[in-house]
């Protein structure tokens, strides 16, 4: 465990009375969930998909459908500036 984990872990036991410890660390562990872990993937995604210099569709999809298609190539230098 590194300081900064170990300084979000103890901040919480710290601050709260004996009997409301659990229930602090159930809702610190949601939070962390729903702000953090969740939304990471989907902003990483769009980052991605915003370099993207051609998309290819599957045959019957319209091409409009931004989800159902695929990348086939990347703008290396945007990408590396994003």
């Amino acid at each position: 465990m590194t300081k900064s984990n170990a300084l979000v872990f103890l901040t919480p036991l710290r601050s709260v009375p004996e009997e409301d410890k659990s229930i602090a660390l159930g809702i610190q562990s949601s939070t962390t969930s729903l702000l953090a872990w969740i939304p990471a993937p989907i902003l990483y995604g769009v980052v991605i998909d915003s370099t993207c210099k051609i998309w290819e569709y599957p045959e019957g999809t319209e091409e409009d459908a931004d989800w159902l298609g695929y990348c086939m190539e990347y703008d290396n230098k945007d990408f590396r500036i994003k």
